[in-house]
């Protein structure tokens, strides 16, 4: 793999895994590519990552992660973490239990967790502003 290669898959990945809540593992890939990045003399691209980074901080608790999910899966979401079943969730969006639960599933893919006690967890720790309605 050149090293050209090397930055690119380094700051794709960086910036995927500081999107999806890995900041620890993004960033030190991040880092690595800033390291290659100012070897070879490519300014563009450092601040083209420190861009990146400074917008993630700036972006507060809540990472753009939340803001991937649809309209449906954010109300779903939102009821879930305010203690709904799957039962009343469906009642309340108008959809069947069954619908609850592949969306529900779908935003924990997106999300990058496993379950509704990860959701809530992540809920707690890095809240999106949207959540607080209702």
């Amino acid at each position: 793999m050149s090293p050209w290669q090397r930055v690119r898959m380094l700051v794709a990945y960086g910036r995927y895994a500081v999107t999806r809540g890995g900041r620890a593992t993004g960033t030190a890939m991040l880092d690595e590519a800033r390291t290659l990045v100012r070897l070879a003399g490519m300014a563009g691209w450092l601040r083209g990552i420190d861009v990146f980074l400074a917008e993630a901080d700036a972006s507060g608790g809540a990472g753009p992660e939340w803001e991937v999910l649809g309209r449906h899966e954010r109300e779903m979401v939102r009821l879930a973490v305010h203690g709904a079943t799957n039962s009343q969730i469906a009642q309340a969006t108008f959809v069947s239990e069954r619908t609850v639960v592949n969306r529900l599933r779908q935003a924990y893919t997106t999300l990058g967790i496993r379950d509704r006690r990860d959701l809530v967890r992540l809920a707690e720790t890095r809240p999106p502003a949207w959540l607080a309605g209702g």
